[in-house]
C-alpha cells in the first residue's frame, strides 16, 4: 500500500472517531501500527498511541498530518519527474526525427562530433569518476550527444517515428491495456450501470550493454584539433552501431535485445515456393495490412538481396521501365511515400514495413572511460564506450510486417 493509500485509510479511521466522539476501539491501534510499518512515521506514531485519552488522539492526528504532507511531497516529485521524462522523450524523438533526415543528404560538420572525445585538460573536468579506477564518464548532457551520434549512425536506431524512451534502472515497464469488458448496451434510468473490468499489464524493456575498446596514442588527448580523436569515436559508435543493428533486426526474444523479426514482435508472410523475390505488390499489401489494423506505416526496411530486387523490378517482369525509376536516377530510398533503408543486418530475402510509433525501445545509459593506466607501458591511452539500451517491445505484431521471400 503507498503512501496515498495509508493516510487515506488513518484518514477514515479518524472520520468514524469524531463522528461517533469516541477514542479508539480494540484492534484499531493494530491496525493503525499496520498502515505505518516499514516507514519513517512507525515510531513517532508508537510513542502517540502510548499516550491515553484525549492526548493519544491529538499525538496520533499529528502524525497522521505529517503522513499526509509527506504523501503530497511525493506525488508531486513523482509528477515532476513524470514531467522531465516526457520532456526528455519528446526532445530523444524530436532529435532523432532531425537525423534521420539527414539521411542520403550532407553529413553533420565533422566538428559537431569532435568535442565528444576529451583532451586530457577536458578529462579534469569530468569528474563523475575516478581515474584509477577505470576512467571518467561523460555527463549526462554528453551522453545525449553520443545517443544521438549512435542514432545517426544506426539504420534502425535512425528510423522516423521510433519511440526512445528514458531509463532510470536496468527494466522499464511499459503499461499496455490488455483487456475491457467493454459496454453491452444502454443502461436504462436508475439502474445500476455494469463494472467495465480493464486489465493492464505491459512488456518489460530490459537495458543490455555494448560495448567497444581500443587505444590511442597519448599525443591524441592533447590536440583536441587530430582528426584521429573523430576516427576512435565514429568507429567505437559504428562497430556499436551493427552489433545494436544485428539484434534489433535478429530473432531472439533472450539473453540480449529482443529484435523485430522475434516472435510476437511481427506479422510475417512467408512468400510461397517458386516466388524468390519480394515484389512491390508485397509491399502495398503490407502498408495495407497496417492501416487496416488503424496504423500508419513510418518506414520500409530492406535486405541487400531485396532491395536490389525491388529496385529492379520492371513493368512486364524482365521487360519494360524500372518501377522504381530510370536507372541514371539516384538508388530509390523511398517507396509509398515512405523511407527505404537497407541494412545487411535484415534477414536474408527480407522486406519489413513497419509503423515505427508503435515500437518502443529504452536508452538507459552511455559510459566513455578514457585510461592512461591500462597501457602505461607503451604511453597509450586505453578508451571504451558502452551504451545501455533495452527493447524492442512492438505494441501489437500487425505493426510490424515481415515479409520474406521463399529460398527456392
Amino acid at each position: 500500500m503507498d503512501y496515498e493509500n495509508r493516510c487515506g485509510a488513518i484518514a477514515s479511521m479518524f472520520d468514524d472517531m469524531r463522528r461517533e466522539r469516541r477514542d479508539f476501539r480494540v484492534g484499531e491501534i493494530a491496525d493503525l501500527m499496520a498502515l505505518v510499518k516499514d516507514t519513517p512515521f512507525s515510531e513517532p506514531m508508537l510513542r502517540a498511541v502510548n499516550l491515553s485519552g484525549n492526548e493519544r488522539v491529538i499525538a496520533v492526528g499529528e502524525v497522521g498530518k505529517e503522513m499526509r504532507q509527506f504523501a503530497d511531497a511525493e506525488r508531486a516529485e513523482a509528477e515532476n519527474r513524470a514531467g522531465a521524462e516526457a520532456a526528455e522523450v519528446r526532445a530523444l524523438n524530436e532529435q532523432g526525427a532531425r537525423l534521420s533526415s539527414m539521411r542520403g543528404e550532407a553529413k553533420p560538420d565533422a566538428a559537431e562530433w569532435r568535442n565528444l572525445f576529451p583532451t586530457r585538460d577536458e578529462l579534469r573536468t569530468l569528474q563523475e569518476g575516478v581515474n584509477a579506477d577505470g576512467g571518467y564518464t561523460v555527463p549526462k548532457k554528453v551522453s545525449a550527444q553520443y545517443l544521438d551520434l549512435l542514432r545517426a549512425k544506426s539504420v534502425f536506431l535512425g528510423a522516423p517515428g521510433l519511440n526512445v524512451l528514458p531509463m532510470d534502472s536496468k527494466e522499464l515497464q511499459l503499461p499496455q491495456l490488455t483487456g475491457t469488458t467493454g459496454v453491452e448496451g444502454p443502461t436504462d434510468e436508475g439502474q445500476v450501470i455494469a463494472d467495465n473490468d480493464i486489465t493492464f499489464s505491459g512488456p518489460i524493456l530490459t537495458a543490455y550493454g555494448y560495448k567497444a575498446l581500443t587505444k590511442a596514442t597519448a599525443e591524441i588527448m592533447d590536440d583536441s584539433a587530430l582528426p584521429l580523436r573523430q576516427v576512435i569515436i565514429d568507429t567505437l559508435t559504428r562497430d556499436i552501431a551493427q552489433r545494436i543493428d544485428l539484434d534489433y533486426f535478429g530473432s531472439a526474444t533472450t539473453g540480449r535485445l529482443a529484435g523485430l523479426t522475434a516472435t510476437g514482435n511481427n506479422t510475417k508472410t512467408a512468400l510461397a515456393a517458386g516466388k524468390k523475390v519480394v515484389t512491390w505488390a508485397d509491399v502495398i499489401t503490407a502498408v495495407s495490412n497496417i492501416e487496416g489494423a488503424g496504423g500508419r506505416a513510418t518506414v520500409i526496411f530492406a535486405s541487400p538481396d531485396m532491395a536490389a530486387a525491388l529496385r529492379s523490378e520492371r513493368e512486364n517482369g524482365t521487360t519494360g521501365a524500372f518501377l522504381a525509376g530510370n536507372v541514371t536516377d539516384a538508388p530509390t530510398t523511398q517507396a509509398q511515400g515512405l523511407p527505404l533503408l537497407v541494412s545487411a543486418n535484415i534477414p536474408v530475402r527480407s522486406v519489413l514495413v513497419c509503423d515505427m510509433s508503435r515500437v518502443f525501445v529504452g536508452a538507459r545509459s552511455v559510459k566513455l572511460n578514457v585510461s592512461e593506466q591500462a597501457y602505461f607501458a607503451q604511453d597509450m591511452i586505453g578508451v571504451r564506450l558502452v551504451h545501455r539500451i533495452g527493447g524492442a517491445v512492438v505494441a501489437e505484431p500487425v505493426s510490424v510486417q515481415w515479409i520474406q521471400a521463399a529460398a527456392s
